[in-house]
């Protein structure tokens, strides 16, 4: 059908359960090789290969509409032409978040990483640094400053957390890095694709937000120029 590709493509699975929407499925080791030789049935040398298990076509049909629920796109269940747009786009690395129904009487302060895991800041009032700035991308470090502060203002708007900038003992350090950065395990991998990419509350490198400096970063959003710091 116009407009669709393969539905069990292995492009299409591997990116459903690389960010969460697909259970990862054990491997299946195969039967070593049985066959013929001259007029004597024999097993062949050969070791059982290791076989990776596909998901059934019911399981991708409702992974892809949870994927498109969680884009607020169109639900078909179909790598459609909007689907398909969807999947090209850059992203950060990380598992979506399974939907969580929340109101102002929740505990907003509260996370869920993949796996099922609760994370949770042991306090509402948290504070930030910014370490690094894109500089070669013509921003200034006060515009960058001044739109960090607006993107943290969007979640002390609906939940009980606050946030303040501060020079020492952050629980909150963002950077602009390229390629292998500190300790992070994630590595960035210049212009294109990954954009950033953001650790659960903890202590220590958890709860660091680390965005990718060869990005061409913008301080409002046009598609045409590149991402901007507050989305």
């Amino acid at each position: 059908m116009a407009g669709e590709v393969e539905l069990c493509g292995q492009d299409i699975e591997g990116y459903l359960r690389r960010y969460g929407y697909l259970r990862t499925e054990p491997d299946v080791m195969t039967q070593p090789h049985v066959g013929r030789k001259g007029s004597r049935q024999y097993v062949g040398s050969r070791r059982g290969q290791v076989k990776k298990k596909r998901a059934n076509r019911g399981a991708l049909k409702l992974a892809i509409r949870d994927l498109q629920q969680f884009a607020e796109i169109k639900k078909t269940g179909k790598l459609d032409l909007e689907t398909r747009d969807l999947l090209s786009r850059k992203r950060c690395p990380h598992s979506d978040p399974v939907p969580m129904v929340t109101t102002r009487s929740n505990v907003h302060d509260t996370y869920l990483q993949p796996g099922g895991t609760i994370r949770k800041w042991g306090r509402v009032d948290l504070t930030y640094r910014i370490n690094s700035y894109p500089g070669e991308n013509r921003l200034l470090a006060g515009e960058v400053d001044e739109t960090i502060a607006r993107a943290f203002q969007v979640w002390a708007d609906v939940t009980p957390l606050t946030f303040r900038s501060v020079k020492k003992k952050p629980d909150i350090d963002i950077e602009f890095a390229r390629g292998k950065h500190g300790n992070c395990r994630l590595h960035f991998d210049g212009s294109g694709n990954t954009l950033a990419h953001a650790y659960f509350p903890g202590e220590g490198l958890l709860g660091d937000v680390h965005f990718d400096a060869a990005e061409r970063w913008t301080i409002r959003f046009n598609h045409l120029k590149g991402p901007t710091c507050l989305s």
